[in-house]
């Protein structure tokens, strides 16, 4: 038994005679999603603790279109009541906007069923969720909250200012550091995630003529789904198509190719939580050049582990990215750190091993020690 766990068994007033692990329902989007919340599930769903807490995957969501979407929540409002009825914790990933309120009647009921309730907030921005988000649509939130779950400590630092009564700790999104890093093909930079105005993909294409300029072979290899044919256009426009590669949505041994194959990960967000691309690029030891927006800055020191651009700057994306084509030390020195940085802040094992502590605080009745 850990410490931790053994810690909070000798804390709380209860008892390990005859102790049970407590039964968990996981509220997300489905595993068949394309985003980061549910590669978060999935990399739960393969360690230990999601089997010692029998945890049961409730999903909300569909992408494949608006009846479909309408289809998998009305799916899981009917199953919800038998799903929270069996459990004894129920734990919610939440978005912002849609995703709040698509997810509030099940809060709602597992409240009414006085199960307690950890809302596990994936949002990019502060303005997303406590500005743009109804005042009753919060106000029902942090009423029901048994614990804030935080991607970082900057977000929970965010969320004790605003809901100070409520709990809060932090849980860093999982990954696999197995990258090695020996296939690399020079001069290949990769973007990984959805192809959308907040994640800055239109700039690091803008960026691009300057960094073929000197380096004329280098590629630029989109690995998401959103706007392609956008995308598209913009490189023909930009006069860079021939360097340019649209890969759509991959993963699997795919996503774990192009993590091996490329030499620098770029992504030039404009707003972010801890976003999982940035996290799986660092896992397979890639130099990342990206921007200090939300808690990225809570893994990623410029200079030491990753360079840090400002945001908004295409000319700043494309000098960072030549500075680092130009020196292979450099790279191969900030990819290293950057694995190292994963490996011990939010390696699989270690929040897998948090997670489950973090399950039998709620059920042993204590409130979050540290985090």
């Amino acid at each position: 038994m850990p410490e931790s766990t053994a810690l909070y068994l000798t804390m709380c007033p209860v008892t390990p005679t005859g102790f049970r692990f407590p039964q968990v329902l996981v509220v997300a989007p489905g595993p068949e999603l394309r985003g980061g919340i549910t590669s978060v599930v999935l990399a739960h769903q393969s360690t230990p603790t999601w089997v010692k807490f029998s945890c049961n995957w409730l999903n909300t969501y569909s992408d494949r279109g608006g009846v479909y979407k309408l289809i998998s929540a009305l799916r899981a409002y009917l199953l919800t009541p038998n799903a929270v009825s069996r459990a004894d914790i129920v734990h919610v990933h939440l978005g912002a906007d849609a995703s709040l309120m698509r997810k509030l009647p099940i809060i709602w009921f597992a409240a009414r069923m006085k199960k307690p309730v950890i809302l596990h907030f994936h949002v990019a921005s502060a303005e997303s969720l406590f500005i743009r988000t109804s005042s009753w649509v919060l106000s029902a939130l942090r009423s029901h909250a048994a614990l804030v779950i935080a991607l970082s400590s900057s977000w929970k630092t965010e969320f004790e200012q605003r809901w100070p009564d409520i709990p809060t700790t932090v849980l860093p999104n999982p990954v696999s550091c197995s990258g090695s890093g020996a296939a690399r093909r020079p001069g290949t930079i990769l973007f990984l995630g959805k192809l959308e105005n907040r994640k800055g993909y239109a700039l690091l294409l803008e960026a691009l003529p300057a960094v073929l300029r000197e380096f004329p072979t280098a590629q630029l290899w989109f690995a998401g789904n959103g706007e392609i044919e956008k995308g598209e256009a913009l490189a023909r426009k930009l006069g860079v198509h021939s360097s340019v590669r649209f890969l759509g949505w991959i993963s699997g041994f795919e996503k774990q190719r192009v993590l091996e194959e490329a030499e620098i990960l770029c992504l030039p967000s404009f707003a972010e939580g801890v976003p999982m691309a940035i996290l799986e690029g660092m896992a397979h030891a890639l130099p990342v050049v990206t921007t200090p927006v939300g808690g990225i800055p809570d893994v990623i020191a410029n200079g030491r582990n990753g360079v840090l651009i400002p945001v908004g700057h295409s000319a700043a994306i494309s000098n960072a990215i030549m500075t680092l084509l130009r020196n292979p030390q450099e790279r191969r020195r900030l990819g290293d750190c950057a694995q190292e940085t994963v490996r011990n802040l939010c390696s699989i094992d270690r929040v897998a091993a948090m997670l489950s502590d973090l399950y039998l605080t709620i059920w042993l009745g204590c409130r979050p020690l540290g985090g």
